[in-house]
């Protein structure tokens, strides 16, 4: 298996609220505020700012629903009162009012889509911006599961991605 899978998996199955950063955590609390009623919110940010386990974190603390792929959605069968988290989508309009309408056809009412630029149509829009203390704090939470990444400057969490294996896994 691919190091990348690896570390994935290993973050996938140990993570929690506490791995979040305080960018992260300020974004999670405003999701989840809106999240208590119908709503549609747009997460975005620049690739590597870590929307994508932000949008696991959220699924794991509403028992939610992850799609990797906005074309997911077309698989889906209605289910309402569930909050979905759409990874990956477009920012454009026409493609953003595909999914909408998808969505609404599924009486889909709570959902999460997350995306590089600010979606360019009337949606609540979070941006998840990363910071040098973000960065550590991943730093960290890769070490407790095992995993160094050789020191030097990033400016996504993708960059990190040139890690080794060192100590035992947590």
């Amino acid at each position: 298996m691919s190091l990348i899978f690896e570390v994935t998996n290993a973050i996938k199955e140990r993570a929690d609220l506490s791995w979040l950063t305080s960018s992260q955590r300020i974004c999670f609390e405003a999701i989840m505020r809106e999240l208590r009623y119908p709503s549609l919110i747009n997460l975005y940010g620049d690739c590597g700012s870590g929307k994508t386990f932000l949008g696991w974190i959220i699924q794991q603390e509403t028992s939610g629903y992850y799609l990797p792929l906005p074309k997911s959605v077309k698989e889906l069968q209605p289910l309402s009162d569930n909050i979905f988290i759409i990874d990956n989508c477009s920012w454009t309009r026409i493609q953003f009012r595909e999914i909408l309408k998808q969505l609404q056809f599924l009486s889909i009412t709570k959902a999460v889509i997350i995306t590089r630029q600010k979606i360019q149509d009337d949606i609540l829009a979070i941006k998840l911006e990363l910071t040098s203390e973000d960065i550590s704090t991943v730093l960290n939470n890769l070490r407790k599961i095992g995993y160094i990444c050789p020191a030097r400057d990033i400016s996504n969490l993708w960059e990190l991605f040139t890690i080794h294996k060192g100590g035992d896994h947590a």
